[in-house]
């Protein structure tokens, strides 16, 4: 009915990198890693008066922080679009299965129609369509 793969179809063999992604996602949203990332903050600012606030220490502080927050960002918008295509394979799923319900119920054939045409329509539209 359709061109997109069907779940049983998919295999449990991911990439490499997706598997890290996911460990390191399941990691950094549990409360150990807020407490790390405190007491390394909380060390960082002990060392402060100890370097006279240097530009060195400030320079640093910062390099971390963004290298950080780029590798986290990464993580997450890799985690999410896992998943956002995870239940879209649901719901083209789903969708199918109920226009065969309906074609086999005898449901106006226009309906079943414009079911069978949702699916896989994520990526036929846009996201800056306003429909």
């Amino acid at each position: 009915m359709t061109d997109a793969p069907a779940p049983s179809s998919i295999s449990e063999r991911r990439p490499r990198f997706d598997r890290i992604a996911e460990l390191g996602s399941n990691a950094v949203s549990r409360a150990p890693f807020f407490v790390l990332t405190l007491v390394l903050i909380a060390g960082w600012l002990a060392v402060g008066p100890f370097v006279h606030f240097s530009i060195r220490w400030v320079e640093g502080g910062a390099a971390a922080e963004g290298a950080i927050t780029f590798l986290l960002v990464a993580l997450l918008e890799n985690s999410q679009q896992r998943n956002d295509q995870s239940v879209q394979l649901k719901l083209n799923a789903m969708a199918a299965a109920m226009a065969d319900q309906m074609t086999s119920a005898g449901v106006d054939q226009h309906r079943v129609d414009e079911l069978v045409a949702a699916v896989g329509l994520e990526r036929r539209t846009s996201a800056s369509e306003g429909h």
